[in-house]
Order: structure tokens, then sequence, then C-alpha cells
């Protein structure tokens, strides 16, 4: 994944399963909006032969992710990522932008941490809920080809 972030909607499906070895995904029905931010971290390296000029080097890769998801407590996808996150258990994400190439196309999957689960706006029709989470270990590179 070439730099900045990932910006996905419409044209894209995101999936959740148990943490397994061949996980059995199950799309999520409810999302309206998904993100996902790679990094790399930033090493100082600066040392006392490089004349004043600060250096560094890359480190540790990191991604992180955020869904917006209609608020349902009746919907399985809901209760599972709810469930995980107030029992602190990791689940699998998986994250495929299908724009133009069908449920095969580009995207990330891997275990995750979800770190908040909050739901936003007035009480009522409408209301959403965020889920921030980030991967645990390597992310899985899902792509077409």
């Amino acid at each position: 994944m070439a730099g900045g972030s990932i910006k996905t909607g419409s044209d894209c499906t995101v999936y959740y399963a148990t943490v397994a070895e061949s996980p059995s995904w199950t799309a999520l029905s409810n999302v309206r909006s998904a993100m996902i931010t790679p990094t790399v971290a930033e090493i100082e390296a600066t040392s006392y032969g490089d004349a004043g000029w600060s250096s560094s080097e890359y480190g540790l890769r990191k991604v992180t992710g955020s869904l917006e998801i209609l608020r349902d407590a009746s919907n399985a996808g809901w209760l599972a990522l709810r469930t995980a996150w107030s029992t602190r258990v990791k689940k699998m994400i998986k994250i495929i932008d299908d724009a133009g190439v069908g449920a095969d196309g580009y995207g990330v999957s891997g275990t995750v941490l979800i770190l908040n689960f909050a739901d936003n706006g007035p009480a009522g029709d409408g209301v959403t809920t965020t889920v921030d989470f980030t991967f645990d270990g390597e992310v899985t590179i899902v792509s077409p080809i």
C-alpha cells in the first residue's frame, strides 16, 4: 500500500470473523463508511558525523482503521463488534475495495483490537456507531492479481 490512507465507502465491503487459521468471513450489512490508514514509524538515526543534519530510518509499520456503522442492536455484525470491544476479544476484519473488480478487489485483512465503540448523533433513527481499530501484527494485503 503506497502512502496516505485509503478511504473506502460505497464501493467497499467490510467483513468480520472470529480469529482462526481459515476464517469464515461475514459481511457487515450496515457500514456507512470505512477508512484504513497505513503508517510507518520514523526512527531518529542522527549521529555526530551528520554535520548538524537530522537523519532518520524507517521503523515499524502499522495499520489503523475506522468504521461508521448504523447502530442496530439487532444486527449480528454490530453485536459481534460491540461484544469484541466490551470483552476485549480480538476479531478479524477484512476491508475490500470492490470498485470495478467485485468481491476480489484490493484491500487488507488481519486480526484487530477494537479500541473504540462509540454511538454518535441523536437518539432515534440515523444513529451511527464509530468503531476504531488497530491491526495486531502483520496485515495481509488482498489483491485480485
